[in-house]
C-alpha cells in the first residue's frame, strides 16, 4: 500500500473524528458541519482482512451499508435509468428529437446482462444509441449499431452475438430477426443452425 493512501486514509479519518480540517498552507483549522455519502466497487471487508485498507476508517464511514446488486440483478431499474440517460444526453449530444424507446429496445436492454460495468455500460450504450439515432425512437439497431442496409447483408458478415442479440430484441420473432439484420428469414435460420444457436436459447448470457 502506497504511502499517499496511508496519508489519505489518515487525514480523512482525522476530519471524520474531530471534524475540523486545516487547509493547505494554512495554520487555521477549520470546523466541518457536513455528513459523507461513500460508494465503492471494492469488497471493503476483505480489503481490511488483507491490511488493504484501514479498519477505522472504514467503521467510521461505514455506520450505516446499502448494498446495491449489480444491474443485472434488479432488471426492473434498466427502463428507469436508461429514461433518464435518454433525456440527460439528447440535448448536449445534438438530438433534442430523440424522444423514447422501441418496445423491442426496451426488452433488450432489460434482458442483457450488463456484465463489463454494470450503469456506466449502460450509460454508454444509450449514449451510443442516441448518436445512432436520426429519429425519434430508439430501435434496437441503434443500441447495438447495426443499420440493415437497402440491400441484402453478407450471412457470413452477421456473427452468433449479432444473431442472439437480434433474436432477444425481437423477442424470439424470426422474421423480425432477419429484417433487422438485413437478411432473409431462410438465411437466418441456416445461419442459426450452422453456428449452433437455438432461438430458444437466444437471450444473452
Amino acid at each position: 500500500r502506497s504511502q499517499q493512501w496511508s496519508r489519505a486514509e489518515a487525514d480523512l479519518l482525522r476530519a471524520l473524528e474531530l471534524k475540523v480540517i486545516r487547509r493547505l498552507g494554512d495554520s487555521r483549522e477549520t470546523r466541518l458541519d457536513l455528513r459523507i455519502v461513500a460508494a465503492t466497487n471494492m469488497q471493503l471487508r476483505t480489503a481490511m482482512v488483507e491490511q488493504r485498507f484501514r479498519p477505522d476508517l472504514f467503521f467510521r464511514l461505514a455506520e450505516y451499508e446499502i448494498v446495491l446488486p449489480p444491474l443485472r440483478d434488479r432488471a426492473a431499474d434498466i427502463p428507469l435509468l436508461a429514461d433518464h440517460f435518454l433525456n440527460s444526453y439528447r440535448t448536449p449530444y445534438g438530438r433534442p428529437g430523440v424522444r423514447c424507446f422501441s418496445p423491442e429496445a426496451v426488452a433488450w436492454m432489460t434482458r442483457n446482462p450488463w456484465r463489463s460495468n454494470n450503469v456506466r455500460e449502460l450509460s454508454a450504450a444509450i449514449k451510443r444509441a442516441i448518436l445512432n439515432c436520426s429519429g425519434s425512437v430508439i430501435g434496437i439497431e441503434h443500441l447495438l449499431d447495426m443499420h440493415p442496409a437497402p440491400r441484402r447483408r453478407q450471412a457470413d458478415d452477421i456473427d452468433g452475438e449479432q444473431m442472439r442479440a437480434a433474436l432477444v430484441g425481437c423477442q424470439g420473432n424470426i422474421a423480425a430477426a432477419a429484417r433487422l439484420l438485413g437478411i432473409s428469414r431462410s438465411t437466418l435460420h441456416d445461419r442459426l443452425k450452422r453456428c449452433g444457436i437455438r432461438p430458444l436459447e437466444s437471450p444473452v448470457a
